[in-house]
């Protein structure tokens, strides 16, 4: 488990930016999208069905790729991961979070005019 919650606390803190830079912004995401993500932000593949919780229609991915406890017991290990109810608050939040991360971190430029 130790691995992956560091993988989930990166997937959260990079990901979102990161498929709204790419794809724009969205509730959710294609698998495809999310793979291409993470392999160019060299994530590491190995938990990325964590991110499909995170960030992809449970309903729309492979069936194959988990049970529905295994997807319980995942939405569990990210609520710990990331210290919080994360699934207790919509994925809305989720975005907003990952948005309001955004604010005031520009590069404090002087806005181009004169």
């Amino acid at each position: 488990m130790f691995g992956s919650k560091a993988a989930i606390r990166k997937y959260h803190q990079t990901l979102p930016l990161a498929l709204s830079k790419r794809y724009g912004r969205a509730k959710q995401y294609t698998q495809g999208q999310v793979d291409t993500t993470i392999q160019v932000l060299n994530l590491n593949k190995r938990y990325a069905l964590y991110a499909y919780i995170l960030y992809c229609d449970i309903d729309e991915l492979d069936p194959q790729l988990f049970n529905d406890n295994d997807i319980e017991e995942m939405k569990a290990s990210i609520t710990s991961a990331l210290d919080g109810g994360l699934f207790a608050a919509s994925i809305d939040s989720v975005f907003m979070s990952a948005d309001s991360n955004e604010v005031g971190s520009g590069d404090g430029g002087s806005g181009g005019g004169e």
